[in-house]
């Protein structure tokens, strides 16, 4: 992502350094949670070359739409259409643009990445507690992406910037299955490597 758009999005250097250091881990999630066809909504574009990887897996049947952060998703989706990943990068209104996407969350249970920077969203106005209370509202579990898997996020102002994947209450086996595989693919690279392979 050029780094007028990193500054258009209030997105640090350093935050996208650590945006390309979890990519490959958002990504093996991402082909967890889709299959083609499927439809993506991209709040924000601060995902960088990870967009890129969602476009592959929904293929040419799929749909990824991109909607500004500061307009409410309820309100960009038609009645009947039905994201299965929401990713959410707004430079710090992360809980704003989720607090406008609550009717979606609610009726269609998408799988949400999102960035939790807790620098960005104190500047912002908000916390990382509410960016979290707001997708737990709704009915979801959250997990911070971290070397060796998915984790319990920390809330605190002093906690390092990740991103964290929530899924609805119904589907967390997803987490542990995304967990396990992040994990794997970090004791054994050529055992998730060829596995891959297969499943492509």
């Amino acid at each position: 992502m050029p780094a007028t758009a990193r500054a258009r999005l209030g997105l640090t250097i350093d935050m996208h350094a650590r945006e390309l250091e979890h990519d490959w881990r958002l990504a093996l999630a991402a082909r967890m949670a889709l299959g083609p066809g499927d439809l993506v909504v991209r709040v924000g574009e601060g995902f960088g070359a990870f967009n890129d990887e969602i476009e592959l897996c929904v293929g040419l049947a799929g749909t990824v739409a991109v909607v500004d952060p500061r307009d409410a998703l309820d309100d960009c989706l038609e009645h009947d259409v039905r994201p299965v990943l929401v990713t959410v990068a707004a430079g710090g209104h992360e809980s704003d643009a989720l607090a406008r996407a609550r009717r979606t969350l609610l009726r269609w249970r998408p799988v949400v990445f999102t960035v939790a920077d807790p620098e960005a969203t104190l500047n912002a106005g908000s916390t990382l507690y509410e960016q979290q209370r707001i997708l737990r509202s709704a009915g979801y579990v959250v997990r911070a992406v971290w070397r060796f898997g998915l984790r319990r996020p920390d809330t605190s102002i002093y906690a390092d910037a990740c991103h964290w994947i929530a899924a609805p209450c119904e589907h967390n086996e997803m987490l542990t299955r995304i967990s396990s595989r992040i994990l794997w693919s970090q004791l054994l690279p050529w055992q998730a490597v060829s596995s891959q392979s297969r499943a492509a």
